[in-house]
């Protein structure tokens, strides 16, 4: 059973009518993941790599091709993709509270279940007293 597709993939950085170059970062990629299948995307440094991973990931558009989860076509976050980031990462414009809500916040979770749940989870680490909202 396949799990994740992608099809003809590219991926364009930067625009003419913005008065930036044009830099193809990925071009026509096609892979197939089935279920209970490990892969690995390796590379040297600057190929394309972390750009792929952030389309699966839907934190960025591809511009060009098509991603599927399952028979689902995906343009942008969904909650069967997740991406583990090689350093510790969060994202900058949210607070701390808001980044633990996240997953929750992609599943749909109303505000109220998802905080009441991040709230939770913060204290089990003992950080309660550090974050507000």
């Amino acid at each position: 059973m396949t799990i994740l597709t992608l099809r003809n993939v590219s991926k364009v950085f930067g625009s003419p009518d913005n008065g930036l170059d044009q830099v193809a970062a990925l071009n026509d990629v096609s892979l197939e993941v089935h279920a209970g299948e490990f892969f690995s995307i390796i590379g040297p440094s600057g190929c394309g790599k972390s750009t792929l991973l952030r389309i699966i990931g839907g934190l960025i558009p591809a511009s060009d091709g098509e991603l599927n989860v399952g028979n689902e076509r995906v343009d942008g976050p969904h909650p069967w993709l997740g991406m583990v980031f090689q350093e510790e990462s969060t994202f900058p414009w949210r607070t701390a509270l808001a980044n633990v809500e996240f997953g929750l916040e992609m599943r749909g979770v109303s505000q109220e279940a998802r905080r009441k749940k991040a709230r939770e989870m913060i204290g089990l680490v003992g950080l309660s007293e550090t974050v507000s909202g």
